[in-house]
């Protein structure tokens, strides 16, 4: 018999999506993206769990990777792409999903009404109202495989032989030690979370909430996200749950979901005055890191997180006040380059044009297209 044997943290997070509790699939696996990036699997659970709990935009994030990791054409993934792609406005690309799907037994009753509402609502809110009800009625018969291909996984083969004789004393041996590693393991367990329990949460921000008075969304054909109320809504409880547990990236990137979008002027202000508590108490070590590539995508989303990068710096300029320079994300090794981003340090370091760096720094968007990076510490590392 062979046993493909996951890591246990996604099997975890295929329990929990099974139960349908999709938040915490999301709240699970958003800190170990770099642990996983070439894991479909960890993708397709995050793409699907994002929309279930109506987050657009981060669905749309991971369905881009999910997308490139995809090895066949998996019609659960495809289903939500077609979602995805009708809510932003591409409907000719949704449609061709849709019309491939259309045969499919299990999609295609959700393929028509799909097809349905995008010919007969009026207008895009109301588009994303009627999606909202069909996920939340329709997408919860998406099952993930929990062994589906995950990079680095082990594997382990058990034979089973009548050649093969145990003696009872090496079963009572085995025995004996497995109840003492099981002891071993629940005093572990229990001492981590005790420590666990003890970690600090924040307070500070538990009076600025929303209330039923408070307008929510507002018509603004300029805005650079378009919400509905229950996605404002939403993403506010997230930046409140996200500062509590001082996951300062996370809750900056609700804030700027937030202040970018068609929200109400007060709720605006209310996550502004999330971001002064996060100016003013900005947690040494946030648990939440995003790629080059996340960045890259939509870079006011992530203006004002803090990044980890690795790579090599070119073309140098250092003036009176400051050293500028073309950051190559990825190039540390010199084998692959994953982007370039304009860098300026306004402290004093010795720097070298092609050695291997490590930069911490804040991301500051410039335009929908670009972004700069101000490094907070620059560090030379070697480089096997």
């Amino acid at each position: 018999m062979k046993n493909v044997i996951n890591g246990k943290l996604l099997d975890k997070a295929v329990s929990l999506f099974k139960k349908r509790r999709y938040a915490d699939v999301v709240d699970l696996l958003t800190p170990h993206l770099l642990s996983y990036g070439d894991s479909y699997l960890y993708f397709k659970l995050m793409t699907i769990s994002s929309l279930m709990i109506l987050d657009w935009s981060g669905a749309a994030a991971y369905l881009k990777t999910a997308v490139r990791l995809e090895r066949y054409r998996d019609p659960d993934l495809q289903i939500v792409r077609a979602v995805i792609l009708m809510k932003t406005g591409e409907t000719a690309e949704s449609y061709r999903i849709l019309f491939e799907l259309e045969r499919n037994g299990k999609w295609g009753h959700l393929t028509k009404e799909l097809l349905e509402a995008s010919r007969h609502t009026e207008n895009r809110q109301a588009l994303t109202e009627v999606l909202e009800t069909l996920i939340k009625m329709r997408l919860g018969k998406i099952r993930p495989d929990a062994v589906s291909e995950i990079p680095g996984r082990r594997e382990q083969t058990f034979y089973t032989s009548r050649a093969m004789r145990v003696h009872p004393a090496a079963v009572a041996v085995v025995f004996g030690v497995c109840a003492f590693l099981s002891l071993t393991g629940i005093g572990i367990y229990f001492g981590v979370s005790a420590r666990q329990n003890r970690e600090p949460v924040r307070t500070e921000g538990d009076s600025i909430r929303l209330t039923r008075e408070d307008q929510l969304a507002v018509y603004d054909i300029r805005t650079r996200y378009f919400l509905t109320d229950k996605e404002i809504e939403r993403s506010f409880s997230r930046l409140r749950s996200y500062y509590r547990n001082g996951d300062d990236n996370m809750a900056q990137r609700e804030i700027n979901r937030i202040k970018e979008s068609n929200a109400a002027i007060d709720v605006k202000d209310k996550a502004s005055a999330f971001e002064r508590l996060l100016s003013e108490k900005r947690a040494e070590k946030t648990k939440t890191f995003f790629t080059y590539d996340e960045v890259s995508r939509d870079p006011f989303l992530y203006h004002k997180t803090l990044v980890v990068w690795r790579g090599s710096p070119a073309n140098l300029r250092v003036t009176d006040s400051s050293i500028t320079f073309d950051f190559l994300v990825g190039y540390e090794n010199k084998k692959f380059l994953e982007g370039t981003v304009p860098v300026y340090v306004d402290y004093a370091v010795k720097l070298y044009e092609g050695e291997a760096y490590e930069i911490e720094g804040e991301i500051l968007a410039v335009d929908d297209n670009s972004f700069r990076l101000h490094a907070f510490s620059v560090r030379r590392i070697q480089i096997n």
